[in-house]
């Protein structure tokens, strides 16, 4: 060992004295031309001497470009730029080798520092890449005016502009896409040439790849949406399989949730319109309303439930909590109140009033419920009756032989027997609703105007006959005006009759006296 440490000094001092350099290796080689010191190894480093910054800053006269290692505090290489009557330190990484060490940008925290010298960023017009594992995981760039931030966002991005994307593999597939915003994990992955969609949420837009000016926002929402445009979905799986449809609103979770090609709807509330497929043009606002509805179109529904079991049907109009909820494939039909409307697939029907629906076929309608003791305003009601939309006009109206058959009758209602005979669900009790049955009414018994009318041969137009096991009876009271008016004008006829018989036994019997 001593042997070996005199014949490193022996070397290091004719070093000195031939070349005036020193070369510490162990292969033999001279020093390079332009180091005094050349020190090589391929297992062995050079260790600089190791201290505190306040063991720094205590030596004494330190020379200029004097080397030292920091620790434990501002971890680094510092160097001596000053003079050794003034030292000034200076880290050696700093992005600026003239920035004093209270400028530099520590990976441990920083203080005390400048905007205009102490940021992370290009000072030229390269973009700024961030990576992780090696893979893109932001990139802000000036040309094409992308922006990203996330491991794989807008990973194979090759023409597209002015995009956004912030998460994990957002805009992931994106190549020629223009003014996309992906926010949240797998957003907009599948994207490659769509422009102007906004998704906001983990997978939103997930499989979209052409469609534009989507708006997604929520888990989820518009994730099957391939080349659809113009939908706006917001909330938890909101419009999740559509893949064509499009300027479709989806408000609420779960809302067209199963929407594939339907088109131009609206879903406002929480799983509203929850198992279209198809249908479009289709309006529904309120927790489930239409949520059964599949391929129907032009309907319109607001409130709770409203036109819930509605599959097929069209042109139906429903407002009001359970309103129309019971139709499957009627269409045309309209329903204003609390479960009012028509019951099964009737077609034309109008129904006004809560828990309306105790009589229900095609082509009827409804005001009030079984509660109601008046319906009225200040003027009466009125028929078409012009001639010229009149066929077959025939003067075979019954008069005397049918009304003189009728019974007038006093009777009260049983709110009770409805419900049972309609199956209509009790309404819930409120003060005034039973003051229906307290009411002496005056009319006639619908099933013996029927025999009346069967006996008399009449076709009467005034009987509403059951066509269902459900329905009731009625009478349209109007309409017995015109035997009413048949039977007097038979009196009347009858009346001149007996005039003129009188007038003849009255002469006879004044010639009789004469003679």
């Amino acid at each position: 060992m001593k042997k070996q440490i005199i014949s490193l000094l022996v070397l290091i001092f004719a070093c000195t004295q031939v070349f005036a350099q020193v070369a510490i290796n162990a292969d033999g080689s001279l020093p390079d031309n332009s180091a005094i010191l050349d020190v090589k190894s391929t297992t062995q480093g050079l260790l600089i001497p190791k201290m505190g910054q306040s063991q720094r800053d205590a030596i004494v006269n330190p020379a200029q470009g004097l080397l030292i290692f920091q620790r434990p505090t501002s971890t680094g290489f510092y160097y001596n730029a000053g003079t050794p009557a003034a030292p000034t330190w200076y880290k050696i990484n700093a992005s600026d080798p003239t920035a004093p060490v209270s400028q530099f940008w520590d990976i441990t925290g920083n203080s005390g520092t400048d905007p205009s010298i102490n940021f992370i960023g290009t000072q030229d017009n390269v973009p700024l890449v961030f990576k992780v594992n090696n893979q893109l995981a932001g990139k802000i760039e000036n040309g094409s005016h992308n922006t990203s931030f996330g491991y794989q966002s807008n990973y194979l991005n090759s023409a597209g502009t002015d995009n956004v994307a912030s998460g994990y593999q957002a805009l992931y597939s994106n190549k020629s896409g223009i003014k996309n915003c992906a926010t949240g994990s797998q957003a907009l992955f599948s994207i490659t040439s769509g422009m102007g969609n906004v998704a906001n949420g983990y997978q939103a837009l997930y499989s979209d790849t052409s469609g534009s000016r989507n708006i997604a926002h929520g888990y989820l929402t518009l994730y099957s949406n391939t080349s659809g445009w113009d939908n706006t979905a917001n909330g938890a799986q909101a419009m999740y399989s559509n893949t064509t449809g499009h300027q479709n609103t989806a408000d609420g979770k779960d809302a067209l949730v199963l929407n594939t090609t339907g088109y131009q709807n609206v879903a406002n509330g929480s799983e509203a319109l929850y198992d279209n497929y198809t249908g479009s043009q289709n309006v529904a606002s309120g927790f489930r309303a239409l949520f059964y509805n599949q391929s129907g179109t032009n309907n319109t529904a607001t409130g709770m439930n409203s036109l819930y079991w509605n599959s097929g049907g069209n042109f139906n109009t429903a407002e009001g909590r359970d309103a129309l909820s019971l139709n499957y494939t009627g269409s045309y039909n309209t329903a204003v109140g609390y479960n009012s409307g028509t019951s099964g697939s009737f077609n034309n029907t109008i129904s006004i009033g809560n828990n309306g629906w105790p009589n229900a076929f095609h082509n009827q309608a409804f005001i009030g419920n079984q509660s109601t003791i008046y319906i009225g305003g200040w003027v009466g009601w009125s028929t078409f009756t012009d001639s010229r939309i009149k066929d077959n006009v025939r003067e075979d109206v019954k008069g005397l032989d049918f009304i003189t058959r009728l019974r007038p009758v006093t009777y009260h209602q049983n709110l009770k027997a409805i419900a049972e005979f309609t199956g209509n669900k009790d309404s819930t009790d409120y003060p005034e609703k039973n003051e229906v049955e307290k009411i002496k009414y005056s009319g006639f018994l619908a099933q013996e105007v029927a025999q009346a009318a069967s006996e008399s041969g009449y076709d009467f137009s005034g009987i509403n006959t059951p066509r269902n096991s459900r329905e009731l009876y009625s009478l349209s009271y109007e309409q017995f005006v015109v035997p009413l008016v048949k039977a007097v004008q038979e009196l009347n006829a009858t009346n001149a009759e007996l005039k003129q018989e009188i007038s003849q036994l009255t002469l006879r019997i004044e010639k009789l006296e004469n003679k």
